[in-house]
């Protein structure tokens, strides 16, 4: 298995699969941006379903960093012994309770372990209007989903807004993944997501908006919430409900790379990755 707890970039997991490793950031930017951050709405009114920045490359970083250390970016966990589960940041029902898409309330800890797949990819959104986050969903689903499935791991989204948006857009992207809606943003809040006006629109996101727009990705403006300056992130997880990898976005569009994410998922059930 893997040997170290560490960043990676976008040259990324595909050092650190290798040789070295370095911090993954689908732009490969390393960014340290001042958070204009916003009070947490813990009363925000929602309908609960009816029912300066510098590029970074490997070869920059000498070795791996603890985890200690780490404050932004990608966090790779190659050890089970060191890796945090995910029902420690989902500790109550109220941190852990998202719905499906007919309003059903389930607890995201037991649908990632389900006893019958080898792990999970979840994928947070900034909110179902986001282009950037229909991007994601749309190259994730049609780059390494099908692989994914291959190596028996399933794929989430979860999204802030109702039921209704979350099927809406699962159409419109064509996600053949589950997807799953959190409307108080209380996943977000408890695995501490970043959130602000600073962090989520700056240059690095300017870049990252114009290029989904260039590739034909439309913002739906009847889906964006009351609070849009919160971010999401990427977690993989094992069989066990251990998080492997995470990604926590650093600006709107800060994605990891789908091969990445599949090349992770691959190491832990000792598939062939592609490099």
């Amino acid at each position: 298995m893997f040997g170290f707890v560490g960043q990676v970039s976008s040259a990324g997991v595909s050092s650190w699969l290798g040789t070295g490793t370095a911090r993954l950031n689908s732009s490969g930017f390393r960014t340290n941006l001042c958070s204009a951050e916003l009070k947490t709405m813990d009363s925000e009114k929602v309908n609960v379903c009816g029912k300066q920045s510098s590029r970074v490359h490997p070869s920059n970083i000498d070795g791996p960093k603890s985890v200690s250390q780490l404050n932004m970016g990608a966090t790779l966990y190659d050890d089970q012994n060191d890796a945090p589960l995910l029902r420690t940041f989902l500790s109550t029902p109220e941190s852990s309770t998202v719905y499906e898409l007919d309003g059903t309330p389930v607890d995201l800890n037991e649908v990632v372990v389900d006893g019958q797949h080898s792990g999970t990819v979840v994928v947070w959104l900034r909110h179902y209007g986001c282009s950037l986050c229909r991007k994601l969903m749309s190259e994730i689903d049609s780059q390494i989903h099908s692989s994914l499935k291959d190596i028996n791991f399933k794929l989430i989204a979860v999204g802030p807004g109702s039921c209704e948006h979350a099927e809406a857009t699962k159409n419109a992207v064509g996600f053949t993944g589950d997807i799953l809606s959190d409307p108080l943003r209380t996943t977000y809040r408890a695995l501490s997501f970043k959130r602000g006006v600073g962090v989520t629109f700056n240059l690095p996101a300017l870049k990252a908006i114009i290029g989904s727009f260039k590739k034909g990705y439309q913002q739906d403006w009847l889906m964006i919430p009351e609070d849009p300056f919160a971010l999401g992130g990427v977690l993989v997880l094992d069989d066990k409900g251990f998080i492997r990898f995470k990604h926590i976005e650093q600006f709107a569009g800060d994605h990891p790379l789908p091969s990445d994410v599949l090349n992770v998922c691959k190491k832990l059930v000792n598939a062939p990755v592609s490099l």
